[in-house]
């Protein structure tokens, strides 16, 4: 997979799984060392690349996010149009974007005041490729999106450019300048190593973009400040545990929604209330409603309220929001309707996940999807007869 130091969470190795009863499309990858330029690429067996973002006239972009959909020894069929299609429908929510939960191959960066982003590939990512086919997004408030394509080789250092012209609306406000700003700079502390210092700095930035969301919701930016409230809740942490003699000692990085934490279901909360134009974040919120009513016990009669609460809402915002809409939805939803012992409407539901995004797997991973539909539909004691009339015919491996 694409590394970089902060990956943890910026890709996860592709494989279906079930995640708290719901199949999600889940990557993981390795963390590895910083940049390598001349010979020392060419002996470190990598594929390093530099992407710039910037302005009609040359000036770096800070802050600006980056979205990589890459093809690897894994899957070699994804598109420029895969990743233009993910730009059009989501880049008004790339503030929302962190991983790899809007597409499984997405790997997503931020710029730092150079407007520059690092990734790298190593020889794993081959296997016996001669080429990787990579797409580059660049996504920065007040400007166009653009992308762009690269093949590239191992052992080489590539370069990319990305010039965005303005979007022609008015003038972004400048706290959220300073928050695209601050957010970089988070990722890049991470690329200096563990340490006291780190998690120190870190906390200020947490306390300064903290500070960004109250001015903003105090200036009326509701939208604003529901983008820098849910990046608090995901903002990266230092870890921190009690050493073999009782003394505070350094644990690792954590990044991502941790139920267990009060601050941060907080502002994930806020952002929620304060979002009036994000359909995922209505969708997420609605979820969690129906979670907490028991919607994933799946299993019998008990939460079948829930459950018809989640399709009747879950149908209405693809409804509202037929291009909006994640992904994502679709994974809950076929798994509701089965529950409900509404077989056709899962299958359905199947069908018109992948009709709206085929590239979220490779045709392998279709096919096990319909395999745990059909298993999932057995153990309810029905008989499966599900087909995505256009998907490819199953590869065997026999």
């Amino acid at each position: 997979m694409a590394h970089t130091k902060v990956g943890d969470w910026l890709r996860l190795r592709k494989r279906l799984s079930w995640e708290v009863g719901v199949l999600a499309a889940l990557l993981g990858q390795q963390v590895h060392g910083g940049a390598l330029e001349g010979f020392k690429t060419l002996l470190s067996n990598k594929l390093e690349y530099t992407i710039a973002v910037t302005d009609s006239k040359g000036r770096p972009l800070d802050g600006a996010t980056v979205w990589v959909l890459a093809n690897d020894v894994s899957r070699q069929d994804l598109t420029p149009d895969d990743l233009a299609r993910l730009v059009r429908r989501y880049s008004a929510d790339a503030d929302y974007v962190f991983t790899n939960r809007l597409h499984a191959n997405l790997i997503v960066l931020h710029t730092t005041d150079t407007g520059k982003a690092k990734l790298h590939f190593d020889k794993r990512d081959f296997g016996t490729l001669d080429a990787l086919t990579l797409n580059f997004a660049a996504i920065k408030r007040g400007f166009l999106p653009a992308v762009q394509s690269s093949v590239a080789k191992l052992h080489s250092n590539r370069s990319l450019t990305f010039a965005l012209d303005s979007d022609g609306k008015s003038a972004t406000s400048p706290l959220l300048e300073e928050f695209d700003h601050l957010r970089a700079l988070g990722d890049k502390l991470l690329e200096s190593g563990m340490s006291e210092q780190t998690a120190a700095e870190l906390s200020k930035l947490q306390t300064q973009i903290r500070e960004i969301a109250v001015k903003l919701e105090a200036q009326g930016n509701a939208e604003g400040a529901a983008a820098v409230y849910y990046n608090l809740a995901y903002f990266p942490a230092v870890d921190w545990q009690p050493d073999a003699g009782g003394a505070i000692a350094l644990k690792g990085y954590s990044r991502g929604f941790d139920p267990q934490s009060p601050t941060r279901v907080a502002d994930r909360a806020r952002a929620w209330d304060l979002n009036k134009t994000h359909p995922w974040l209505e969708f997420e919120h609605m979820r969690e409603r129906e979670v907490a009513r028991g919607l994933m016990v799946f299993v019998g009669q008990k939460n079948s309220e829930s459950r018809r609460a989640f399709i009747t809402q879950t149908e209405r915002l693809i409804r509202e929001y037929p291009d909006r809409m994640w992904p994502d939805a679709f994974t809950l939803l076929w798994r509701a309707y089965n529950a409900e012992g509404n077989f056709a409407a899962g299958c359905g539901t199947l069908q018109r996940y992948y009709a709206f995004e085929p590239s979220s797997f490779d045709n392998a991973n279709w096919w096990s999807l319909l395999d745990l539909y059909a298993a999932d539909v057995r153990m309810r004691g029905g008989v499966p007869n599900c087909v995505i009339a256009q998907l490819p015919s199953r590869v065997s491996h026999h």
